[in-house]
């Protein structure tokens, strides 16, 4: 019988570690996304001019520490498509960093079918895709981690069921012994009766002694 600490731990090894996995494999899966995009905007997107209208700082914040907090500008960019439609939105991405840009001249390197997917680089040519890269290396050396971590906890629960299941087919097949045995061996009967014997010839002796 599996006590509740027990049926718990599978939970906390393995559904949990699961959990962080899809986290992980989200975070690969965008950071893919993210590469594949930026590369095909700098190869393929149609460059034009642009203005930044406005930079807002934008504080990211991971497990709520002041320390951990990173700060960037979110850049506001207008421009107009050779075909003359005016667009005036935010990067897809950016790599500015804090570097404020406001009122301007950049280069737009925009979709050709979809100008508002759009990057304005630092250097005027392509984003560096070390930021991409970084988060990919990350995300595979987690999913590693975890898919160890979930393989060796498969294999401990296995073994830890083997030695409880080994442990109470053994309980099961020991017979019953019971509380008070009422058999007396023969052994036991014929060393008593010898006993007695002996007893009745030494006593006969003695009295004999007294009477002469």
């Amino acid at each position: 019988m599996s006590t509740p600490g027990m049926s718990a731990m599978p939970i906390l090894f393995v559904i949990v570690p699961a959990l962080l996995g899809l986290a992980g494999l989200w975070l690969l899966i965008g950071s893919v996304r993210e590469l594949l995009r930026n590369s095909a905007l700098a190869r393929n997107g149609l460059t034009v001019d642009g203005r930044v209208v406005s930079s807002n700082l934008k504080i990211t914040s991971s497990g709520g520490r002041d320390s951990n907090a990173r700060s960037r500008l979110v850049e506001t960019i207008e421009f107009t498509t050779a075909n003359g439609q005016r667009v005036r939105g935010v990067p897809v991405h950016s790599d500015v960093g804090m570097l404020d840009r406001t009122g301007e001249q950049v280069t737009v390197l925009h979709h050709r079918d979809r100008p508002d997917q759009f990057i304005a680089p630092r250097n005027g040519r392509s984003i560096s895709p070390a930021g991409p890269l970084l988060k990919i290396v990350f995300s595979f050396v987690f999913l590693g981690f975890l898919a160890f971590f979930i393989t060796m906890s498969l294999s401990m629960f296995g073994q830890m069921g083997q030695i409880f299941g080994g442990c109470l087919l053994a309980d099961r097949s020991q017979p019953d012994q019971p509380a008070h045995s009422s058999t007396v061996s023969p052994f036991s009967v014929t060393t008593a009766r010898g006993c007695g014997e002996r007893a009745t010839s030494t006593s006969s002796r003695s009295c004999s002694a007294v009477t002469a």
